[in-house]
């Protein structure tokens, strides 16, 4: 999982420039597939560069059910993330205890694999 893995534009002549938000408005890109999140490197100044990924496929997938995913990829492709509420930016904790809750339409793309 990395955004470089493929050249595109010298393969087929184009480039792909929707943003996260734009593939979501169009259906191009959806939350269809939930992993674990395992490990991952930081670099000297603490930002993430890659993550160690269990998928759940199997361990026939992958390297024995194992993937590697920058941190490009998650930036561009991740929409969800769980995690303990003592590990959450305290900002984004002080929302989900404020207990004001939007109810998305059911045809939000948020809500795809939910």
């Amino acid at each position: 999982m990395d955004t470089a893995a493929y050249d595109y534009q010298t393969a087929f002549g184009t480039k792909l420039g929707m943003t996260k938000t734009q593939r979501l408005e169009t259906n191009s890109s959806s939350m269809t597939h939930a992993m674990v999140i395992t490990a991952v490197h930081v670099d000297s100044n603490g930002d993430a560069v890659r993550y160690k990924v269990e998928n759940s496929w199997s361990d026939t997938a992958g390297q024995k059910g194992w993937f590697m995913m920058t941190a490009d990829w998650f930036n561009e492709y991740v929409y969800q993330v769980v995690i303990p509420k003592k590990l959450a930016p305290a900002k984004y904790v002080e929302i989900l205890e404020a207990g004001n809750p939007e109810k998305l339409p059911v045809w939000d793309p948020m809500g795809s694999l939910a």
